[in-house]
């Protein structure tokens, strides 16, 4: 039942803290790692544009996706069925007038299995999240049927040499919180491809389902 399940993420304050970073801020501001010149310096996008290519996909989850606006909308998406989930339902609104001919819902992406997709993005996700919400959402993904699974983490950063070795647990549902997804307790292994972001000293990797 769905009172039994993790109570991961705190939707009423991911609504209101983005309601304030568009008073505060800018238009679609959710965090320095989605605005659009730091993406671009980061290289992210040919990075998965690659992944797109070499992997042939033709179906992405994007999850949660944020303001497509931001970044998403330069990914190479001819002949790609892009769908974005996310909590905020301004966010996808936002999502939908902008962008009326791709899929955005309003939906937890840790309590739902998502439709099967060639590849899931997680960018900028599972640092918010409990080691056991993390778990949660991995085998969500799984159970998806989905095959590829591209997301941010962290390794090899000066700021958190544990990373190498151990994950840390969070006790905030609205926290940050560096994760290494290649160790215990996530195990994902090393990934098929990985791209390091300097501008944060993380990276994404891609990994198969």
């Amino acid at each position: 039942m769905e009172n039994e399940e993790l109570d991961c993420i705190r939707r009423d304050a991911w609504i209101t803290g983005i309601a304030q970073n568009q008073k505060d801020y800018e238009p679609n501001f959710v965090g320095y790692g989605s605005q659009h010149h730091h993406v671009i310096s980061s290289g992210l996008i040919p990075f998965i544009n690659k992944i797109i290519k070499e992997y042939g996909v033709t179906s992405i989850n994007d999850a949660a996706c944020g303001f497509f606006a931001n970044w998403t909308h330069e990914l190479e998406l001819e002949g790609v069925t892009y769908t974005g989930f996310d909590i905020v339902p301004d966010t996808v609104k936002s999502n939908k007038e902008a962008y009326p001919h791709l899929n955005f819902y309003e939906k937890d992406v840790v309590r739902n299995v998502l439709p099967p997709a060639d590849l899931v993005i997680a960018r900028d996700f599972f640092f918010h999240l409990t080691n056991d919400c993390i778990l949660d959402t991995l085998a969500k993904f799984k159970a998806s049927n989905s095959k590829y699974l591209v997301a941010t983490y962290h390794k090899e950063d000066p700021n958190y040499p544990h990373l190498l070795t151990e994950n840390p647990d969070m006790h905030s549902q609205i926290g940050y919180v560096p994760r290494n997804l290649e160790i215990s307790p996530f195990n994902l292994g090393e990934p098929l491809q990985v791209h390091y972001e300097t501008a944060w000293q993380r990276y994404m990797g891609l990994w198969k389902l």
